[in-house]
């Protein structure tokens, strides 16, 4: 009876473990993987979209996915498998994505620092400089 308590318990003990599957990207590779695809979907919309309208959208997007997908040495199979498992295990996801969220609040706060710094020499600037002379209309 104890040997088949202690098995149960084992058998319990490594199903709850917090392992991710060998086939499964592991979180910081998840992560990254899932920024790069965010970074993708931002160039495409901001950029290519925006200038050049008439491109199909899915076949961009699939280009893009791929490169994002061979730049981290994976294919869309582990792509597809690792973010079904991370949606049916919400903890390990909200994990991920605090992670993102968290480095782009990170680069948010150095770029408002950035623009901070950059104003106030802009103002001390324009307390020392004389104002700028407009030159003569051209005739």
């Amino acid at each position: 009876m104890k040997i088949k308590l202690i098995f149960v318990f084992l058998i319990f003990l490594a199903a709850c473990s917090g392992s991710t599957p060998k086939d499964v990207l592991p979180r910081d590779k998840m992560q990254k993987v899932l920024w790069d695809v965010t970074l993708a979907g931002e160039y495409a919309n901001g950029y290519i979209f925006s200038k050049y309208y008439d491109l199909n959208r899915a076949a961009v997007n699939n280009e893009l996915l791929e490169k994002v997908f061979k730049s981290n040495g994976i294919t869309k199979k582990q792509f597809e498998k690792s973010l079904d498992y991370y949606r049916d295990h919400p903890q390990k996801l909200m994990t991920v994505l605090d992670s993102l969220y968290a480095q782009q609040k990170r680069i948010d706060d150095a770029r408002n620092e950035k623009a901070e710094k950059n104003k106030e020499i802009e103002e001390v600037n324009a307390s020392i400089l004389p104002p700028p002379v407009n030159p003569p209309p051209v005739q």
